[in-house]
């Protein structure tokens, strides 16, 4: 009942604003449910919801670690961004997932014939009339404080969690309303860590593949992406110091940073792959269709600011320089996030690490703690050690162990009611899938 009323809220408020706009909307809707039915033909139907391309990673380990025959039984719909579509599925089939059905994301609201719906991302469009677990399995560790907005979980059933910052996070949202308290976890871990922690990845070859001085250090930019962040405030002048050094500089952008200029939300207005053009030489590359996670491997000095891409370097020990952002902390934070800025700067689950790492203010300071890095590795190694514990679990097996928990909830979702107790992971802080 809740569901249905939802979905009367949405209608109205969509026929209020364009009466045009609601009737073209549900012409798209029942096209894509009748899709769904002419091309289901007796199998499980599982809606895998990504932005783009690039939040592929964060599910593909999964995908790949299905038994023998899975996708035989298995209608996998693709739903992504207009634009991403194309790529999307190219990545999927040439790693031998065969993808049924694409869809753009926004009509995942109204898909009514579906066994599984999982998302990438907390703040994606959720079918509101529940046929089968709806599950959130996140694009990252969680950081600012954008994990967990009550607004965003509403159509969620629940989650696959990542680690003990984000299970303590998970469990004070839970107890904010009787409509979380609904929701169960799973201990599941970072799918893309896997390779990184069991040191599958060739440094060597990453950055012969970049074209860059193996036998040089390397530096990674990686920022994110909102509003007062290093990139907005000061990129193009950041990017031009770290190309006058004599390291090997890589960069690469938050997912949103690469959304087309039209949608200024994301991207800021800014064609970032045209900006940053002038800087390629021998020495700096601009991956920009690159995973992060191999870079992550190949680089000796992380560089970022609020991003959660700190945390993954800390995962492997990795010393990592911030970017002080006042303009972030000061007005950023309290807009997007609801949080004020001594709770953003000095809380774990919101700052990303920072007190794991150094904090510089300008970009001559940039550059000194760099080197600093760069002579001695092992400086504030313990303060590392001691944000690590916090992250993951599962580590170096999470693809596994998430492949195993969504074949049991789509077999779980055959023939039963997916309210029914026996068909839902509960969350038992102590249960067993943790490390």
């Amino acid at each position: 009942m809740r569901e249905f009323w939802a979905w009367l809220r949405l209608v109205f408020r969509t026929l209020w604003k364009s009466p045009l706009l609601l009737v073209t909307l549900l012409v798209a809707v029942v096209a894509t449910n009748v899709r769904i039915l002419l091309n289901r033909r007796g199998r499980k139907v599982w809606v895998l919801s990504v932005e783009d391309a690039t939040y592929l990673p964060f599910v593909q380990g999964a995908l790949a670690q299905m038994p023998d025959g899975f996708f035989d039984e298995i209608m996998l719909v693709v739903a992504c961004r207009k634009f991403a579509i194309a790529e999307v599925t190219s990545e999927l089939m040439s790693s031998g997932i065969p993808v049924s059905l694409a869809i753009e994301n926004w009509s995942c609201g109204m898909i009514v014939f579906y066994d599984l719906f999982v998302s990438t991302h907390q703040s994606a469009v959720v079918p509101v009339v529940r046929r089968g677990p709806r599950v959130c399995l996140f694009h990252g560790l969680p950081a600012k404080g954008g994990t967990f907005v009550s607004e965003q979980w509403r159509f969620f059933d629940g989650a696959f969690l990542i680690g003990p910052l984000q299970e303590r996070m998970f469990e004070d949202f839970r107890s904010s309303s009787r409509r979380s308290a609904e929701l169960w976890g799973r201990r599941i871990g970072l799918i893309k860590s896997d390779a990184l922690l069991n040191g599958k990845i060739d440094r060597t070859e990453v950055i012969c593949s970049l074209g860059i001085d193996a036998d040089q250090p390397t530096v990674l930019y990686a920022p994110s992406w909102e509003s007062g962040a290093s990139l907005r405030s000061n990129g193009t002048g950041i990017c031009e110091r770290l190309a006058e050094q004599p390291w090997n500089t890589i960069v690469k952008l938050h997912p949103m940073s690469y959304f087309p200029s039209t949608e200024v939300k994301a991207s800021g207005g800014v064609d970032w792959i045209e900006r940053l053009a002038s800087f390629e030489s021998d020495r700096f590359r601009h991956a920009s269709r690159a995973d992060i996670t191999p870079l992550l491997a190949a680089a000796d000095v992380l560089v970022t600011d609020v991003s959660s891409v700190a945390f993954e370097a800390i995962l492997i020990d990795m010393p990592v320089v911030f970017l002080d952002c006042p303009e972030f902390f000061r007005q950023t934070v309290g807009e997007m996030y609801g949080l004020s800025e001594r709770e953003a700067r000095d809380s774990l689950e919101f700052n990303c690490g920072r007190d794991a790492g150094a904090v510089v203010t300008s970009p001559d300071e940039l550059v000194t703690a760099i080197n600093f890095a760069l002579a001695d590795p092992t400086a504030q190694a313990a303060e590392r050690e001691q944000v690590r514990a916090e992250l993951v679990f599962n580590p170096g097996r999470a693809a596994t162990v998430a492949a195993e928990a969504l074949v049991e909830l789509l077999e779980a979702s055959q023939g039963r009611s997916p309210e029914s107790p026996d068909t839902q992971p509960t969350h038992h802080p102590d249960g067993r899938d943790s490390e």
